[in-house]
């Protein structure tokens, strides 16, 4: 890369982290829906509406998905060539990141914990 040009292409921000918006958005109407039910609890109760009524909203998480494996690499190349983020890197791990991989896959991993 030229000097003064950003490490991460546009394309491959979007790529890499293009919906990760829409999967904040949905992870917080989702878990606003859970507890408002849970708040409003009774035996008559049942949580399966709140999965129906979001079901159709669960497909963005393909996206990040297909762009995922082509992230990490990306990513990972970009630690080896860029100081910068090599440095921001280390710092991750020294705050207890395990890895770039483990990190880029919370998004997914978010709503199952």
């Amino acid at each position: 890369d030229a000097k003064g040009s950003p490490p991460l292409s546009i394309e491959d921000a979007k790529i890499i982290f293009g919906n990760l918006d829409e999967i904040v958005g949905l992870s917080e109407t989702f878990l606003s829906a859970l507890t408002h039910k849970l708040v409003n609890w009774s035996a008559e109760n049942t949580i399966g509406d709140v999965f129906n009524d979001h079901a159709m909203f669960f497909k963005i998480y393909v996206m990040y998905t297909n762009g995922y494996e082509y992230g990490v690499k990306k990513i990972l190349h970009l630690f080896e060539t860029s100081k910068e983020a090599k440095d921001i890197a280390d710092t991750a791990q020294k705050s207890g990141v395990k890895d770039i991989a483990s990190l880029m896959i919370n998004p997914i991993q978010r709503i199952p914990r």
